[in-house]
């Protein structure tokens, strides 16, 4: 019972049911791969090469080969409202309900997964500008350039 479908680059798609068993499904010839169980949400990098799929207790992070391969046990994985990738593909913006943290695909112990933006109402971040939009909860807009 496939509840959500998402479009790779890579002429692949992704399927995923009720039960959070996610597959990547070649549509030329049906063959299907099960690649992760127990997903919560599936985002796409902007180049349509990674995958990152938030389960309930981690992160795994699938790319183009099995040596891209990542897992990542976040702080408070449960609480985490969304990610997006960052242009580069080798960065995710991580977005927690008073925070948003950036996480580096080569920081395996997570030493540099710290916040970027504190108590905030609303954040959007635009790939072409390399820019992240802060609402904060004072009702004050700023933005945060990010160095390529």
């Amino acid at each position: 019972n496939i509840q959500h479908l998402i479009w790779r680059s890579s002429k692949m798609l992704l399927t995923q049911d009720k039960d959070g068993d996610l597959y990547e499904l070649n549509p030329e010839n049906g063959n299907a791969e099960k690649i992760a169980s127990d997903a919560v949400a599936t985002f796409v990098s902007l180049d349509g090469e990674k995958i990152a799929v938030l389960e309930h207790s981690s992160l795994e992070i699938f790319g183009a080969t099995e040596k891209e391969y990542r897992r990542f046990a976040l702080p408070d994985t449960a609480t985490v409202m969304g990610l997006e990738w960052h242009e580069d593909n080798e960065h995710l913006l991580v977005r927690y309900p008073s925070t948003v943290r950036i996480l580096d695909m080569s920081d395996s112990g997570l030493e540099n997964f710290v916040p970027v933006v504190g108590a905030y109402r609303s954040v959007a971040y635009i790939p072409q500008e390399n820019r992240l939009y802060v609402v904060h909860t004072d009702g004050t807009v700023n933005a945060l350039e990010f160095s390529k």
